[in-house]
Order: structure tokens, then sequence, then C-alpha cells
């Protein structure tokens, strides 16, 4: 399901959803083995993997993926609504980080709390942040201007990029799997 990554998911009460996968002879795509566990439970996940079945938007099997069950006529209002109330009242940064902290957050609280500390810190002398207050005070939208281009946190990216490109040599390729025992055999310690 392409929407999966997305931070709002809003359903047509009558519409249909299923992870057919299985029943085409197929895995899964688009991030779905990520996104779906964590969104619904592994237990729910599993279970429409594995059975491939086709379910209305209600069920109790998708209960939490959807933030909103509408009516057909009310979901394309609700959607614009909502992106309205998003862009004209919320940073581009905080809601970035925030969400970037919740989906690849460091994997223990300590750890997550120095991360949030050190970068609630910088968000502290950022512009959106003195726009926020200066907003609120005067009781008027906020105009916020920063942006993840020029305006992220020093920390930002935290987590190790993934290399995606393909070894050229024997030699690199090599490396690479050594490289990888290495980690394997520190994970163990």
């Amino acid at each position: 399901m392409v929407t999966l990554p997305t931070s709002i998911r809003i359903v047509s009460s009558t519409a249909k959803i299923g992870f057919v996968f299985a029943r085409r002879g197929i895995i899964m795509e688009a991030c779905s083995s990520y996104f779906l566990p964590r969104l619904i439970g592994l237990s729910r996940a599993i279970h429409l993997v594995t059975t491939g079945s086709i379910y209305p938007s209600t069920s109790p099997l998708l209960s939490t993926l959807f933030s909103e069950i509408l009516p057909p006529e009310q979901v394309l209002p609700r959607v614009l609504e909502l992106a309205s109330d998003i862009t004209k009242n919320t940073s581009a940064v905080s809601t970035a980080v925030m969400k970037d902290l919740m989906w690849r957050g460091p994997g223990t609280a300590e750890e997550t709390h120095l991360l949030e500390s050190k970068i609630l810190l910088e968000l502290f002398e950022a512009d959106d942040k003195k726009e926020g207050i200066k907003s609120f005070m005067e009781k008027r939208d906020p105009e916020f201007k920063d942006n993840m281009r020029g305006n992220s946190p020093s920390v930002w990216p935290w987590w190790k990029p993934i290399d995606t490109k393909p070894p050229s040599t024997i030699e690199e390729l090599t490396r690479r799997l050594k490289e990888k025992e290495v980690e394997l055999e520190k994970a163990k310690l």
C-alpha cells in the first residue's frame, strides 16, 4: 500500500483494503513490510499478508491503520482541510524532524532523550521557533519559513545512510563482506 509511509491516512468507509501479495505469488513492496507491522502491530500485519484477503476499511484488523474513516464524499474535503491546516500552522522542520525521530530514532530511551535534547536546543535558536512564540503571543497564524534544506538540525540525519551502490570490483565486494562480518561479530558481543 503506497500510503503506508504518509503521515496521516484517511479512508472512505466503503473502501476495500487488501495485502494480496501471497495470492499473487509475490512479496510485499513499497516498504510495506517495514511500515505495516509498525502501524498496526505484527500479529495483524502477519494475518493480513498471510491470508491475502480483502477487508472493508472498517475491519478491526485495520483499526489503527487510518486516523479517520469517513463517508466517501467527505474524504477529499477533509484531506484538503487537513493539508491546509498543516501547511498554514506547522513548521516544516519541526514536523519532518519529529517524524524522523519516530521512524528512525535511536534504539533506547536514553539515546532518544539525548538526541531530542540536542535538537531541541538547536531549534530554540531557529527562526521558526521565534515565529511560533511571536505568533502565539500576538494571537495570529504563524508564518513559518524554515525548511529542511537550509535549516535542518546539525545532527540530521543522525542515522547511518545505506550504501546502495553495487561494488564495482571483486576487491570492493570482498572489503564490504569483511566489514559486514566485523559488524556481525561486534553485534554478538
